[in-house]
């Protein structure tokens, strides 16, 4: 069974309908990107024939493709062919295809709030003393309410316009040398390097003819990010600069 011109336009129609009524509903109720993950393909093959040429590799699955040319990430792909069985696309055979492509419309860098990060010690030998303190430190990627995409897609798209590298978590353990005068109690915080993205998405359709037909952009959804192995450690001393029963901290001791 063939689709007709006539057809292929009228369902581009009626997609284009319902995806103006989706961004609608997603702005009142709050809903954001839907999940993609799997693999990834680079490309910088034009769009039609690139979607020819890997209709196995992409229709209905999760893959996510990365344009090097426009630095924009697609995914969630639905390919169909108007001439002839589904799956067999002649290098000829137009093609009716529709999927959701995002991009990094803002981004910028900066630093958590100081966090306490070890155990409290306190000096009970009457004289200033070095301490070896260990401490340990967990940082994660967050994203504005309404927002579901995966980590895949969001690090390809950071990555074709961020040069730092940003990673999923970040958990640092380490030891730091505290110097206490006094009776204390001195403490490591932590501070992580973070970057920060205001990605959007769009809905695009290419239907019986080569022309590309894509919605309006959507509004900005906030991505936090650590980045990998750029942080900072200081000691703090005295009961107003420390949190010994900070949530998490795994002991309260005095030496």
């Amino acid at each position: 069974m063939s689709f007709s011109h006539e057809l292929g336009n009228t369902l581009f129609y009626l997609l284009m309908a319902s995806f103006a009524l989706s961004v609608v509903h997603a702005v009142q109720t709050g809903n954001g990107f839907e999940p993609v993950a799997a693999d990834t393909i680079y490309t910088d093959m034009q769009l039609e024939p690139f979607l020819k040429e890997n209709y196995d590799a992409l229709n209905g699955t999760d893959k996510v493709v990365v344009n090097t040319t426009t630095g924009l990430v697609l995914a969630g792909f639905v390919i169909k062919s108007p001439h002839g069985q589904e799956g067999i696309l002649a290098k000829d055979t137009d093609i009716l295809a529709w999927w959701n492509q995002y991009q990094v419309a803002k981004r910028g860098h900066w630093w958590s709030p100081w966090s306490p990060a070890s155990c409290c010690v306190w000096n009970g030998i009457g004289k200033p003393t070095s301490y070896s303190m260990s401490y340990t430190s967990f940082s994660s990627w967050s994203f504005k309410a309404g927002f579901s995409a995966s980590w895949n897609l969001v690090q390809r798209a950071l990555e074709m316009s961020i040069h730092y590298p940003v990673t999923e978590s970040y958990n640092r353990t380490g030891t730091q040398t505290c110097e206490l005068n006094g009776v204390g109690p001195v403490q490591v915080w932590y501070r992580q390097h973070m970057v920060w993205a205001d990605m959007q998405k769009q809905f695009c359709i290419v239907g019986t003819s080569p022309s590309l037909h894509c919605g309006s952009w959507s509004a900005y959804y906030r991505v936090d990010t650590p980045i990998s192995g750029i942080y900072e450690v200081k000691c703090n001393v005295g009961e107003d600069k420390t949190k010994c029963e900070a949530p998490g901290l795994p002991c309260f001791y005095r030496t």
